[in-house]
């Protein structure tokens, strides 16, 4: 058992933090340190780490993925008792298999992962057992109290390690070199927490309608790879131990009388996962792959939903390649096998925009059907349509439609600015950009447009959050309402 007691040196504890929210584990169970995290510093922490993830991290932007992530997430997530803490879900723009929470309901999971996967079910295991660790706070109940920093600190530096590959191998410990008097501290992994998180995990799970037969064939999945080189090998193996121990225990866990129910269930949306993997696979994939795999897919696939999976798939990724005419076919053709496709639809609608034909790309871009989610995607492209035909006014009314939903909208805060300033309107063309400028991380060129708004505007509300904005770029403490 490894004594786990309040620590004099900062590094040494820092390099546990950090390691902890690597694995997404804890230390052995039944050890609990004297001081954990309360509920608001954990969730002190989990803003944090999401604000250095950011930072650092390359995320999926993407309307349908964000929506299927955290519609899946949320559902998961009502079928556990009330906690404490607000779930959000990401997607990371990240070819290893891996997925981990963090503190207070922060939980990712990278894309090579859901692209390795064939159904959501195999998702929604993954989602389940992360969001086990955070229901048994198992990240800040082991985390010891500092009072030598503050947790934004303590945050940043976990992020920072963890992107930096703090140097974690496969296996049952880890051996941390101290940062400080040249000791070592030796974290050991918690077999029996991972059963715990997956015991339960399991349990809400099926409470939601899911069988556990997805978690059991992605962590088959990643064990058969456990044999490449430490290089290839899947992250999530080594972050998460014991794969064989845990695919055995769910195994068993199944056969029991509590879970044969669970064994039956089929909670799951036909061909919403098919088009959140044909998405990732094409976009946020290796582009040299994607273009050979889909390439051979519309080559072998016959009528039906995997042939309109494979022509979408190949118009997404010749799209990011700037080859919109070859684009344009590839989405006419998924269409011949499902004409009423929302995805489908705004992809050919996005693609008529990018190449000009603009009373096209309104004509498809209004017929889409609703998807049950806003959809900033859509309709920037249909406000450049409707700018491509001189209905100015139209396209500012969406794209201020799209910044009230969602305010730090970088695509429509440009068009806006820029539309406002065709328009001759540059008190609101130099605002909107100063807030893109800010959202872009360039400071120079926010200043410089925020400066001269607030030269050309007379709202006193305006100006008030002009200057708000400008005490912060000069980091100063902002005095009063921000926009």
């Amino acid at each position: 058992m490894y004594s786990y007691a309040r620590q004099p040196l900062l590094k040494p504890m820092v390099f546990i933090i950090a390691i902890i929210l690597i694995a997404g584990m804890v230390l052995p169970g039944g050890i609990s340190p004297a001081f954990g995290l309360t509920i608001n510093e954990e969730k002190e922490m989990g803003r944090e780490f999401l604000k250095q993830a950011r930072a650092r991290y390359d995320f999926v932007d993407d309307p349908y993925v964000d929506h299927f992530i955290n519609t899946l997430g949320d559902t998961l997530v009502e079928a556990f008792p009330e906690q404490p803490f607000d779930f959000q879900f990401y997607v990371l723009k990240a070819s290893e298999y891996n997925a981990f929470a963090a503190p207070a309901g922060y939980v990712f999971v990278n894309s090579g992962l859901i692209a390795a996967m064939n159904s959501e079910e195999e998702l929604a295991g993954i989602l389940g057992h992360e969001i086990a660790h955070v229901y048994c706070r198992h990240i800040s109940e082991r985390i010891e109290k500092s009072t030598a920093v503050s947790l934004a600190t303590l945050a940043g530096v976990v992020a920072g390690v963890f992107l930096g590959g703090a140097g974690v191998v496969p296996g049952d410990a880890v051996a941390v070199g101290s940062l400080a008097a040249g000791q070592a501290v030796t974290l050991a992994y918690s077999r029996k927490d991972e059963r715990q998180a997956d015991q339960i995990g399991l349990k809400y799970l099926c409470d939601a309608g899911y069988s556990a037969e997805g978690l059991l064939a992605i962590l088959k999945k990643m064990r058969e790879k456990q044999w490449l080189t430490v290089q290839e090998m899947p992250t999530y193996l080594s972050t998460h131990p014991g794969t064989d121990e845990r695919i055995a225990y769910i195994d068993t866990l199944l056969s029991t009388e509590n879970f044969d129910q669970c064994r039956g269930n089929k909670k799951v949306a036909p061909g919403d996962f098919d088009i959140l993997k044909t998405k990732i696979a094409a976009i946020y994939g290796n582009d040299d792959v994607a273009l050979r795999q889909f390439n051979a897919r519309v080559e072998e696939s016959t009528a039906g939903q995997g042939k309109m999976l494979a022509h979408y798939g190949y118009g997404l990724i010749l799209s990011k390649k700037n080859r919109h005419q070859e684009a344009l076919a590839q989405f006419r053709a998924a269409l011949d096998e499902a004409a009423l496709n929302p995805y489908i639809l705004k992809a050919l609608g996005k693609e008529y925009v990018l190449t000009g034909q603009y009373e096209k790309a309104m004509q498809i871009l209004e017929s889409v059907p609703e998807t049950g989610f806003y959809d900033p995607e859509k309709q920037y492209y249909l406000a450049q349509a409707a700018e491509g035909l001189g209905m100015a006014g139209k396209s500012i009314a969406i794209l201020e439609e799209i910044i009230q939903q969602q305010p730090r909208s970088m695509p429509a805060l440009h068009a806006l600015g820029m539309t406002y300033g065709r328009q001759g309107n540059l008190k609101d063309a130099h605002y909107y950009l100063g807030l893109y400028h800010i959202q872009k991380r360039d400071r120079e060129n926010a200043l410089f447009h925020l400066n001269k708004a607030l030269e050309l505007t007379d709202d006193a509300d305006r100006r008030e959050k002009i200057d708000n904005l400008l005490e912060e770029l000069k980091g100063k403490k902002p005095s009063g309402k921000k926009p």
